[in-house]
């Protein structure tokens, strides 16, 4: 593993406030993309210097203060990229999501094309993008408070909301194959893909500690799914079987903040401060 206080860290003033980040998400090889708590979407660019420092520098933004953005998806289609943004309206205290174009070849414009909000919708916590292979359409996935929405990027379908009994926040929501994943508390949710129904409902194998994050794995062919608890605990699932395959209880020894596979390693970080590298 690497403890990260003893990283070399190469450190950004990215705006004069204090407000948390709470996204990342690159756009291209020298720009990335973030929403924050302020209500911020921001396009920044990346610098790297001949003598080894980066620097970066604000190039777009759309800033709100009566908003707090956490969801963040970006896709590319084209020659353009689809930002995707989820949050919440603080003075109504209701959801949005807002979709936006952005083009590397005008990287200073980002035009706003759609924005969904519902009455009494709950405020997003998390997004993920499927594909419809037999129509070629895509759909963003919304997990709320209890509350799934299905929604078309290219606004030819009907959107559609799946209302789920359990009642807690979705922190994590993924596209695995054909389905989705989500997780509210010590709860993995699984949908259709196509048709938004709930398939199955997953307990937590170890304890009733809540889920954190789920990862989509490749090994040997196969698809696995990666989940993480609050104590710490990480849980490997099969996918085609839902079975729960084994456990590590002793990964962290707290809270696990993020997941990433990154097609030959997986890697873990910690409210310890540590980030550990698993070879799969």
């Amino acid at each position: 593993y690497f403890d990260i206080t003893k990283f070399t860290v190469e450190k950004f003033k990215w705006r004069a406030s204090e407000k948390r980040i709470y996204n990342l998400e690159p756009l291209s090889e020298k720009h990335l993309c973030s929403v924050s708590e302020d209500g911020s979407l921001i396009i920044w660019e990346i610098q790297i210097h001949k003598d080894g420092r980066y620097s970066s520098k604000e190039i777009c933004s759309n800033k709100n203060c009566n908003r707090e953005l956490r969801g963040l998806l970006c896709h590319k289609f084209d020659n353009s990229h689809t930002i995707c943004v989820g949050g919440t309206e603080i003075l109504q205290q209701s959801g949005i999501i807002m979709l936006f174009q952005w083009n590397p070849d005008k990287p200073h414009q980002m035009n706003t094309y759609r924005t969904i909000k519902y009455p009494q919708m709950a405020p997003i916590q998390s997004l993920c993008l499927s594909l419809d292979e037999k129509k070629f359409s895509y759909h963003i996935w919304a997990g709320s408070y209890g509350v799934v929405y299905k929604i078309s990027v290219s606004n030819k379908e009907q959107d559609e909301t799946i209302k789920l009994d359990e009642k807690g926040r979705m922190t994590c929501i993924k596209s695995v194959e054909s389905e989705i994943w989500g997780c509210i508390n010590d709860k993995i949710f699984i949908f259709g893909g196509k048709n938004p129904e709930l398939r199955e409902t997953l307990d937590n194998p170890v304890n009733k500690k809540s889920f954190r994050c789920i990862e989509v794995l490749s090994n040997g062919g196969k698809q696995y799914v990666c989940s993480t608890s609050s104590d710490g605990t990480l849980c490997i699932w099969d996918v085609q079987t839902r079975s729960h395959l084994k456990s590590y209880s002793n990964s962290h020894n707290d809270l696990i903040c993020a997941l990433l596979f990154d097609m030959k390693y997986l890697w873990t970080s910690g409210k310890e401060k540590k980030i550990k590298c698993w070879s799969l």
